[in-house]
């Protein structure tokens, strides 16, 4: 029996522009400017293309250029519907499957590519392990593997907890004895982010019969800071420029996320 999800988040993201312009403003400028001058450079297009997480479609446009269809996998009903008003022009060539991915059956090698965007860190290791397995079986001998993930960089804490009031979206971090303790009410209408040992997955994804490609680190902590610092007291700086300074300044272990490209061997 399918399993029911519905993101705990829904109720803040109402009032999303559902007009193709919007699309893209749903990820920040940065997001964008990793995949568009990182990733899609390393991708080869294709016929069919397998998006993990698809939510409301952001990445279709960007996707539909390179390969002729997509397998959007979105669990949450409401978030497909608005993925197909957004991505209405093309028709049939966007399969929807409104189910959690581990729970998908797709024909192995069916897939050219492979995209999981921040989705990883949104489920227990048991469930990324299935994942990986099932996302290795899609994928054609040669075609590709894309993950985005937030990464643990040392001294951090395992979790990151995110909750709702009326007015905003707070964060905590905690270690992951606390997070064990905690009741179930509380965490049903939280968003977890599992904090990604980068080296350890890519690892874990190697086992599954990838070979490593590419790693591409990006989001400084205190950006919204600089942004801000930067237009008032200076003049705007552009998202390119603000990246390679921060990534230069304050190394890696500045970035808050990081996007993997992988390769399945022959």
């Amino acid at each position: 029996m399918k399993t029911q999800y519905e993101y705990p988040f829904y109720k803040s993201e109402r009032g999303i522009d559902k007009s193709d312009k919007a699309i893209e403003s749903e990820w920040n400028e940065l997001e964008w400017f990793v995949m568009k001058s990182k990733i899609l450079p390393q991708i080869k297009p294709g016929g069919c293309v397998v998006e993990v997480g698809g939510g409301h479609g952001r990445c279709g446009h960007t996707l539909l250029a390179s390969f002729q269809r997509i397998i959007f996998i979105e669990p949450d009903q409401r978030r497909i519907n608005v993925a197909k008003n957004k991505l209405s022009n093309y028709g049939g060539r966007i399969e929807y499957r409104s189910e959690l991915a581990q729970e998908v059956n797709i024909p192995a090698r069916t897939a050219d590519a492979v995209f999981c965007i921040h989705v990883l860190q949104h489920v227990s290791r048991n469930v990324e392990n299935t994942l990986l397995a099932r996302m290795s079986d899609w994928v054609k001998p040669g075609g590709q593997l894309v993950l985005f993930v937030t990464k643990k960089n040392p001294g951090d804490y395992d979790y990151n907890i995110a909750w709702e009031t009326e007015t905003e979206t707070h964060f905590s971090a905690i270690p992951e004895e606390v997070l064990s303790k905690i009741e179930g009410v509380f965490l049903k209408d939280t968003l977890l982010v599992r904090k990604v040992e980068v080296g350890k997955l890519i690892d874990r994804v190697e086992k599954q019969g990838f070979k490593h490609i590419l790693s591409h680190a990006y989001t400084f902590a205190p950006k919204n800071i600089l942004e801000k610092l930067w237009s008032r007291l200076l003049f705007p700086l552009p998202i390119s420029i603000q990246h390679k300074v921060t990534s230069k300044l304050f190394g890696e272990h500045s970035q808050l996320d990081v996007a993997l490209v992988f390769e399945k061997k022959l």
